[in-house]
């Protein structure tokens, strides 16, 4: 029996407002946890693991985690987006890759592999012109 299966409805309750509220505040279960930062760099390099060996379920399932755990980290936001990619997910990678772009400062790594899941569309002609010339405008006005 799994610790969801053995809680009571007044605790599902309570946790379920607890996490509305942190997500409310704008801040993540991160903000409000005391997990050591070590800790997940441990689960999220299992993740990544994964994701290297082509058990795409598994490391698809554990980013999610991170994402929610801390959906301010790019890092998770590209693992996640990387898995559905790889997965022929493509709106949710653009998506998510979108997402990572948005909680990065300097860092473009999320245009560039906005960039390849944009060329794997056009490649199957799944991707209009006109998408492509206004998605790259919405990138460089931000």
């Amino acid at each position: 029996m799994s610790a969801y299966e053995k809680m009571s409805e007044k605790e599902l309750d309570q946790l379920a407002n607890y996490i509305v509220s942190i997500v409310q505040n704008g801040a993540s279960i991160k903000d409000e946890s005391e997990i050591p930062d070590g800790f997940m760099e441990g689960i999220y390099s299992f993740a990544y693991d994964f994701y290297q060996k082509g058990k795409l379920d598994e490391a698809e399932a554990i980013f999610k985690f991170l994402c929610l755990y801390d959906f301010y980290n790019v890092d998770y936001i590209m693992g996640l987006a990387a898995v559905n990619q790889l997965k022929k997910q493509y709106q949710a990678a653009i998506d998510l890759y979108a997402l990572a772009y948005l909680n990065a400062k300097n860092d473009y790594r999320p245009v560039f592999m906005l960039d390849n899941v944009i060329y794997q569309l056009v490649k199957k002609k799944k991707l209009n012109i006109v998408f492509i010339r206004w998605l790259k405008i919405l990138m460089i006005k931000r």
